[in-house]
């Protein structure tokens, strides 16, 4: 089950649930105030890995990356509101390729 995001804390770069001694593992999410998805996110053992996406009010894609270990890794995508796609960088653990 995803927690939300003000629910973690950093602490020297890891994440935790707030009040927890042990580095934070799953899914976060964060919402806009009418209720909708506004990002969703993956961590394990505190730092972020896999995928991240981010959305638009409307629903539409406005940013797609996916992190290894902390690192930017692979393509992060940036979405115009209605779709298209406005930029698209390539990174290989952490730096731009």
């Amino acid at each position: 089950m995803a927690v939300e995001l003000s629910k973690l804390e950093e602490r020297d770069g890891i994440h935790y649930l707030e009040g927890e001694k042990e580095p934070y593992t799953g899914e976060v999410v964060e919402y806009y105030d009418n209720g909708k998805v506004e990002g969703k996110m993956s961590f394990l053992n505190g730092v972020q890995h896999g995928e991240e996406v981010w959305y638009y009010e409307n629903g539409q894609i406005e940013i797609q990356r996916t992190y290894k270990n902390g690192h930017r890794h692979g393509e992060f995508i940036t979405y115009f509101e209605n779709g298209e796609i406005e930029d698209r960088i390539v990174y290989i653990d952490g730096k731009e390729s």
